[in-house]
């Protein structure tokens, strides 16, 4: 019995698509990089000018005598404001390409619930599901996804389990992969109680994923717990303790 989510192909990113979406924190934003930058330059500044107007005084006299004393001071002026040079643009750039772990959305939910139970009802776990996934990189830069582990549950018991080859979505940019969910039978006390879900148009399976991702030049990161709800009923997304409406605003087709 097929239970393969009818996809079509217009929904589907071929290729790499950018996207201008901006997170909610500081990493990876230019104008917070360029602020912070600013503050730190003329903060370092001020300290050290303080430093050397009170325990470098005697640099700064000057005699009608000495001629290279102008030398000196540009010297130490230079020094000076070097650090909080260097030190500004180390921040500015820390901040605007420090790693963000990706954005992913569930985008394709049309699964042929009735054969999937069918199925189960005969003991066929063999049931061909497919499921379409966008996922946002909000890196400057490639983000390697070392691992795209996921499972699928009814009432936090597993019927399922998929991954992911590793791949490099680029940066700035939402690329849709597509994975193929094994399911395992369950018992049967559990087909049935899915089988009267369904049939009450109540049926809803949670969709867990864990990413590892590597973003190039920094280290490894990953994000847990990710989980949206696959419902015959009304959807709604949960991610971490948060509830709301479910978020596909990263999916080619938003309908």
């Amino acid at each position: 019995i097929e239970a393969l989510a009818d996809i079509p192909q217009e929904c589907i990113r071929t290729e790499p698509e950018p996207y201008s979406g901006e997170g909610g924190g500081i990493a990876g934003n230019t104008g917070y990089a360029v602020g912070l930058a600013f503050l730190v330059f003329f903060g370092t500044s001020i300290i050290a000018l303080l430093i050397c107007n009170f325990g470098c005084k005697h640099r700064f006299q000057t005699r009608k005598t000495n001629g290279s004393s102008y030398v000196r001071k540009a010297r130490l002026l230079l020094a000076v404001f070097f650090f909080p040079v260097v030190l500004a643009i180390i921040t500015g750039t820390l901040v605007n390409y420090w790693p963000e772990l990706p954005e992913v959305n569930v985008c394709d939910t049309n699964i042929d619930y009735g054969g999937l139970i069918q199925s189960f009802l005969v003991g066929d776990a063999n049931v061909p599901i497919d499921v379409l996934v966008s996922m946002y990189n909000p890196n400057r830069v490639e983000a390697r996804i070392e691992e795209l582990l996921g499972v699928v549950e009814y009432e936090n018991e597993q019927i399922g389990s998929f991954s992911f080859p590793d791949f490099t979505p680029k940066g700035k940019s939402v690329t849709d992969v597509i994975i193929d969910i094994e399911f395992m039978l369950p018992p049967p006390t559990t087909v049935l109680d899915m089988a009267e879900d369904y049939m009450n148009d109540e049926l809803s399976l949670t969709l867990r994923l864990d990413i590892a991702v590597k973003v190039a030049g920094f280290f490894s990161a990953s994000k847990t717990d990710f989980q949206t709800e696959l419902t015959t009923g009304i959807s709604g997304l949960e991610d971490g303790d948060e509830k709301g409406p479910k978020d596909i605003s990263l999916c080619k087709c938003q309908t």
